[in-house]
C-alpha cells in the first residue's frame, strides 16, 4: 500500500501546534510517526527518518534562495 502523503502532511498540520509542519522537530516527527501508523505504513521509522533528511534539505534550500 502507498500512503497518500498529501493526506498525511494534511492530517499532521492539523495535529501539530499552530498548524505549521517542521519536520526538524522532534515533537513533530513523533506526530508523523503516528500518523504513518494509523495510515498502516509497516516502514514508518524509515520514513520519518527520510522526511527529516529531505525537510532540512528542503529549508536549506529556502534559505539559500531568500539570501540570493
Amino acid at each position: 500500500m502507498i500512503p497518500n502523503f498529501d493526506e498525511i502532511l494534511l492530517e499532521l498540520s492539523y495535529r501539530v501546534e499552530g498548524g505549521i509542519v517542521d519536520l526538524t522537530k522532534e515533537s513533530q516527527l513523533c506526530v508523523l510517526e503516528e500518523v504513518l501508523k494509523e495510515n498502516g505504513v509497516t516502514n514508518m521509522n524509515e520514513i520519518v527518518q527520510k522526511a527529516r533528511v529531505y525537510f532540512s534539505y528542503l529549508n536549506e534550500a529556502n534559505d539559500i534562495k531568500a539570501v540570493s
